[in-house]
């Protein structure tokens, strides 16, 4: 409960913060994307039920209609929204917890617009 002098959050204030938890949720399916695509490789086994891969997907679903519904309401994106590497700076401490007890480590994911590096043939 908030204290009765305190003012809520503006609509603004709200949907730069449903940003931040969306991003966090998408970064939460790409590493599940990731550990998947290790696991398929036969690289890695992954003890994580069907339902926790669920909840996951689920949780990325609902924050980005919420993130929809509140700019929707706004009217407008406003800036302040978080980017990437502050939200993979709040998980580091968590990441490292991980790797202390020899679980998985996120790998670095390429960015959307980067280009492909161009492969080398000799004739």
């Amino acid at each position: 409960m908030r204290h009765p002098t305190q003012a809520e959050p503006s609509l603004e204030q709200r949907t730069i913060a449903a940003h931040r938890l969306y991003l966090a949720a998408l970064m939460r399916v790409e590493a599940l994307e990731a550990l998947e695509a290790l696991e398929a490789a036969g690289h890695i086994a992954i003890d994580l039920s069907d339902r926790d891969r669920g909840a996951i997907l689920l949780e990325h679903r609902g924050r980005f209609q919420d993130l929809t519904d509140l700019v929707d309401e706004l009217g407008y994106v406003p800036k302040g929204f978080a980017k990437r590497s502050e939200i993979d700076l709040e998980r580091a401490p968590a990441r490292e917890a991980t790797a202390q007890w020899g679980g998985p480590r996120p790998q670095p994911q390429a960015r959307a617009g980067a280009r492909a590096a161009p492969t080398v043939r000799s004739a």
